[in-house]
């Protein structure tokens, strides 16, 4: 049905009714008056919803019309990769720029330069952090690119204790006032190396394996675990970043060698209920074996027998504790003296910042003697919690 159609109908319908509603007081029908105007709304709707439809047609077509263009690129760019890891020069650099990312890839020299990682190093990255999990997982922390690796200062505040007041007539608003106290967080980005990768030129000459593929993801899982370590790790802002088992707060005192389900329901209600909604917990793979050992009903809460571990009934969906998602990171401590071994709170308070530029370098002469070539990934990252409150506490472990 035409939108013209509809219109011309919605006209004559109005003609309609200014006929009907002009009529003298005896003749006003008023049940007459009220169906030409039910007709109107019913068309005026009609007409909204093909408006819409065809807005998003519209916008659909546009965006297909660019697939081919943008596989095209995608193309280009794998072939520029593999090209570059089976054929490239001692030397030469592939860089991953933020300006770039709609693959818009340039070519330098060996020197400077290098070209557009494809989408293909992204998908590994993207892979290797979901499969390494902890700090890195996809979508858990408020995780961001910025072009350059500047050290980037955002203001934090705490306003979970502050609340409205009644006041009385003709009271001095300016004295009944509390300011909000404002701090900062400092993100400075810190170098990530992978490390060399060696690969023999025989195995770069195989077209049966898939060399490039294979290089790539060993690549991309150091990069995922070295990001892990030290987003997780008590680091001091000062020669790595700032870990988050430097920054959050003890919530729960626990016995040197043992969790109990009370030490996790307290630690859930230590944490302010401004930062429960979406919060998640985070352990390593020891810490869960060990608590998916206690049941319901464990240190005074009944003789329940079951699990506290609830499986995800969802695949690719975290497994739920006392109703909230769990995160494995097995760079967080054992359950063992005056450590801390579980996490709790709204992960998306901790900032990680991706600097735009990431690069995969080969070198030649280094591996010369075995005559193998040399692969190296470097990247730039930052993280920090970026509030002024505590929205992420753990439990501690006695010291005896």
């Amino acid at each position: 049905m035409e939108i013209k159609s509809l219109i011309e109908r919605k006209g004559k319908l109005y003609e309609q009714l200014r006929e009907a509603a002009g009529v003298p007081e005896k003749d006003y029908d008023e049940k007459k008056v009220d169906a030409i105007n039910d007709d109107i709304t019913k068309l005026s709707q009609q007409i909204r919803s093909l408006e819409n439809a065809q807005k998003i047609l519209s916008e659909q077509l546009e965006v297909e019309s660019k697939i081919p263009e943008v596989e095209k690129k995608k193309e280009d760019a794998e072939a520029q990769l593999r090209s570059f890891i089976v054929n490239g020069k001692s030397g030469d650099r592939f860089s991953l720029n933020v300006q770039e990312r709609a693959n818009q890839f340039y070519k330098g020299t060996s020197t400077a330069g290098g070209h557009l990682v494809p989408d293909l190093v992204g998908m590994k990255l993207a892979g290797a952090q979901a499969f390494i999990g902890g700090m890195v997982t996809p979508g858990l922390c408020d995780r961001r690119t910025v072009a350059q690796s500047h050290k980037l200062t955002f203001p934090t505040y705490d306003d979970t204790s502050r609340k409205s007041t009644i006041i009385g007539e003709k009271t001095d608003l300016a004295a009944a006032n509390t300011d909000v106290t404002y701090g900062t967080a400092v993100l400075t980005f810190y170098k990530l190396t992978t490390s060399f990768v060696k690969v023999s030129k025989e195995l770069l000459r195989d077209s049966v394996f898939d060399v490039v593929g294979h290089l790539m993801e060993l690549l991309a899982m150091r990069q995922a675990r070295g990001e892990n370590y030290y987003l997780t790790i008590a680091g001091d802002g000062t020669s790595d970043p700032y870990g988050i088992q430097g920054l959050s707060v003890k919530g729960v005192d626990a016995a040197k060698r043992g969790l109990t389900r009370s030490n996790l329901v307290d630690l859930i209600y230590s944490v302010d209920r401004a930062y429960r909604t979406g919060a998640a917990w985070q352990m390593n793979d020891s810490t869960i074996g060990y608590i998916r050992k206690l049941a319901m009903g464990s240190t005074g809460y009944g003789s329940d027998l079951r699990p506290l571990w609830q499986e995800s009934v969802r695949a690719g969906e975290p497994a739920l504790l006392e109703g909230y998602p769990v995160i494995a990171n097995n760079d967080m401590d054992d359950i063992a003296s005056y450590n801390q071994s579980v996490f709790f709170g709204d992960w998306k308070k901790y900032m990680i910042l991706d600097c735009a530029s990431m690069n995969i370098t080969r070198v030649d002469e280094l591996y010369a003697a075995t005559d193998e070539i040399g692969f190296n990934l470097t990247g730039m990252i930052a993280g920090n919690i970026v509030d002024g409150g505590s929205p992420i506490k753990h439990i501690r472990h006695a010291n005896t």
